[in-house]
């Protein structure tokens, strides 16, 4: 469980600090999701991997419907591209 800070302990945090707590804390729920769909492919768990996939209809006739995993934290649905993005927004913030 992650450690609520409280107003003071937010108030001194540097902004670089924050923004490698954000990249460690995204990181380690994109890897725990990647582990667990290898997990679940190892033991042929088709079902339970269909249940970690969002489908995306094409719907403007340009494109394919497709599935994605769902890397959500809690903010809505997100694929490994928005993870990416904001894994390399916090990594170069914390610099």
């Amino acid at each position: 469980m992650m450690k609520v800070m409280d107003l003071y302990e937010l108030m001194e945090t540097e902004p670089e600090e924050l923004a490698q707590l954000k990249y460690e804390k995204l990181k380690e729920h994109t890897l725990r999701i990647l582990v667990e769909i290898k997990d679940l492919i190892e033991n042929d768990a088709f079902n339970e991997i269909r249940k970690k996939l969002i489908f995306n209809p094409a719907g403007d006739y340009m494109g394919t419907s497709h599935c994605y995993i769902d890397f959500d934290y809690g903010n809505g649905e997100m694929d490994l591209n928005e993870i990416i993005n904001l894994l390399e927004f916090f990594k170069n913030k914390s610099k």
